[in-house]
């Protein structure tokens, strides 16, 4: 079995603590390195950003193909009011920040890519109102699982059902029984 060296492990540790990695990522080796692989400007890489860069990614990829456009159904005109690509990705990774790295409506912790042990639990971009758009204001983050329950539900309908559930009495499962 292979073994990290020292300097490996340690940049390993942060980058799992979502800690800054400028330090390593201004090394001339590191620097050099990208530069190989294409890459003109410094590359930071850690959790949160690539868990915010697959977000906005996926809710790109919903836009385009939500436009009101006929199918089977007719699909919600979703659109983003981001600038670019990259202020999309800066305020979805600030969004992580803001919310601890949990579920908005839950509070439990979210799974950042690549570190997910269980889909369900993974970061996912949520509407608060279903019918408005990928904008600033109108953006949390949730468990995969939770984002499908709401589904196109508000986020005061959700909650309240979610309340619902969490009062209501025990129920027996048959391995209860």
């Amino acid at each position: 079995m292979a073994h990290l060296t020292e300097s490996n492990a340690r940049y390993a540790l942060a980058l799992i603590h979502d800690e800054s990695l400028a330090g390593w990522h201004s090394l001339p080796v590191w620097q050099t390195k990208a530069q190989k692989a294409g890459y003109s400007e410094p590359v930071y890489i850690d959790l949160m950003g690539l868990t915010a860069q697959r977000m906005v990614r996926d809710a790109l990829g919903t836009v385009e193909v939500s436009n009101g456009q006929i199918v089977e159904r007719v699909a919600k005109n979703k659109e983003s009011r981001f600038e670019c690509e990259k202020a999309f990705m800066a305020y979805v990774r600030e969004l992580l920040k803001q919310q601890k790295g949990r579920c908005k409506l839950s509070g439990l912790p979210l799974q950042m890519d690549k570190a997910t042990t269980d889909d369900q639990m993974a970061a996912s971009l949520d509407r608060i109102d279903s019918n408005g758009h990928y904008e600033m204001g109108n953006l949390q983050v949730v468990c995969r699982f939770i984002n499908f329950w709401k589904g196109a539900s508000d986020n005061a309908t959700f909650i309240r059902l979610m309340g619902a559930v969490q009062s209501a009495p025990q129920r027996q499962t048959p391995s209860d029984s």
